[in-house]
């Protein structure tokens, strides 16, 4: 794991009960000034850090790739990979075998709502 987390949400409110957020990829202390007004201009009157869950965020990657660059020819054209990530630490594991595309969403369906360590554990068969 590293040592400082990947995302964090950002969520502001002000005296009107507008609310708004930031999503924060950059490790921010705290937002901006120029963050800290609603769309309407009033000034936020809290400031709440939500750091990311440990869910995985689930992706399908193509696996086609050009086997032949003289004819130009595409192999694994239906195939994909599945890829779990961790928002909140930025670690990602990609399946080792490509799924076709009506496998995929099974897959997915699979690792939904799960901690991006179990999603890994399971994505490459460790259970």
């Amino acid at each position: 794991m590293q040592d400082r987390e990947m995302r964090v949400y950002w969520e502001m409110r002000c005296d009107e009960n507008h609310g708004w957020e930031l999503i924060d990829d950059e490790g921010l202390d705290y937002p901006p000034d120029a963050l800290l007004r609603c769309p309407l201009g009033h000034e936020a009157v809290t400031v709440t850090r939500q750091p990311a869950t440990e869910l995985a965020v689930v992706t399908v990657e193509p696996a086609a790739r050009v086997v032949d660059s003289a004819t130009g020819r595409i192999g694994l054209e239906r195939q994909y990979f599945i890829v779990v990530s961790n928002l909140a630490t930025g670690e990602a594991t990609r399946a080792v075998v490509a799924v076709s595309e009506r496998e995929a969403p099974q897959q997915v369906q699979r690792l939904l709502g799960r901690t991006y360590s179990k999603a890994a554990e399971m994505l490459n068969g460790r259970r």
